[in-house]
């Protein structure tokens, strides 16, 4: 990205899809100084007839410290049209100055993150986080949050069987309550819990987020062949429900049955780490999974306002991000929606067939083309 900001760009022509600001339909977007204009007198000016354009994409649930072998470089993303991203909750409270200092601060994109409540993160390698009352330390939660709280819009735990172990559900219950004493919500990893599922939503409060919903492992949100109405009880008092697709975290027979029910998820995302970004028919990157829901049938404004306008207010940057409406930030993705079959893999290797895929052509962040793709003007 140049060091100068261009005169101004003009986009027009295209279909443009902001569910923040109700909009589907042949639009011009301005950009000026970096941020959407009223105005649309550009210098540069982008012919996206045909094509979609939308608000910069934004990964709510990748993994991004690199001091954990799950972390990659966010600004790997911005090909893929991802211009603000955040982190699940990769660093713990001892690793969090080094990931604020060497990726938040540095990053192009624009970035939040939650904080683990394990004091060492997620080390990744097959390590898991210790969630023991010494390495859930409340003092340096409490410490960690107050000197980051420009970044850190949350705490995060997970509390699958295979970590809790013995321990059950007693450190999610002591993250709860530090959760509730800093006025954060609670970001748990919910796959394969030690409880059914309808008993662990009970316990989640409005703006907590329920990730991995359409996991398949264990206890799943499926009950007797349906969604239970716990879950539906939980969606109506604001408790957020996030996709985070993954490697090992998506399962078609769960995702199926949800959307047949109309319980889609409030947040799109892809868990995007350093073992699977990139990487076919599971996770890839994020125009891959919002492809995926598209096969699935949820409508296209709904996608796109589970990556734009939902994550972009869990971030505390409403009319910010993730809109194209006057005064937000110059960040744009134009899009070729080609009609192509398409293999999309769950965790379990069941495979579905689609037959149309978002494909990214140029990419704009604050004001400046960051991406264009070879057969793009």
């Amino acid at each position: 990205m140049g060091t100068e900001l261009m005169a101004g760009m003009t986009i027009k022509n295209g279909y443009l899809v902001d569910p923040y600001a109700g909009i589907c339909g042949i639009r011009t977007v301005g950009i000026k100084d970096g941020i959407i204009s009223e105005t649309y007198d550009g210098a540069v000016k982008i012919n996206a007839e045909g094509l979609y354009v939308l608000p910069g994409l934004i990964d709510f649930h990748c993994h991004l410290y690199q001091g954990s072998a799950f972390g990659i470089d966010p600004d790997m993303m911005l090909p893929a049209g991802v211009t603000s991203a955040c982190d699940a909750g990769t660093a713990g409270a001892i690793g969090f100055g080094e990931f604020r200092r060497n990726t938040l601060q540095k990053s192009m994109l624009t970035l939040r993150a939650f904080l683990n409540v394990s004091s060492v993160g997620q080390p990744g390698g097959g390590i898991d986080e210790p969630l023991d009352d010494k390495a859930i330390n409340r003092e340096a939660i409490t410490e960690a949050y107050s000197l980051n709280k420009d970044f850190i819009i949350g705490l995060k735990i997970r509390i699958s069987r295979g970590i809790v172990g013995e321990l059950g559900l007693s450190p999610f219950f002591k993250a709860l309550e530090i959760a509730k004493e800093l006025g954060l919500p609670l970001n748990v990893h919910v796959t394969d819990p030690p409880v059914p599922m309808n008993e662990l939503v009970r316990y989640f409060r409005p703006g907590d987020i329920f990730t991995h919903v359409y996991a398949g492992k264990g206890h799943t949100i499926v009950e007797n062949g349906n969604i239970g109405n716990d879950f539906l009880d939980a969606k109506g008092r604001g408790v957020i429900f996030d996709a985070a697709n993954g490697r090992s975290n998506f399962c078609f027979s769960v995702a199926e049955k949800a959307l047949s029910e109309n319980f889609f998820p409030d947040v799109i995302s892809t868990d995007t780490t350093a073992y699977n970004f990139m990487m076919p028919y599971q996770v890839k990157n994020l125009p891959f999974i919002m492809s995926k829901y598209l096969m699935l049938g949820m409508p296209l404004e709904d996608v796109v306002k589970a990556v734009t306008a939902v994550p972009a207010h869990l971030m505390g940057l409403d009319g910010k991000i993730g809109t194209l409406t006057p005064g937000a930030a110059g960040d744009a993705v134009i899009c070729r929606m080609e009609e192509k079959d398409t293999v999309f893999l769950d965790t379990a290797g069941e495979k579905r067939i689609g037959h149309r895929v978002l494909n990214p052509v140029m990419v704009i962040k604050k004001g400046h083309i960051v991406y264009t793709s070879p057969d793009f003007m």
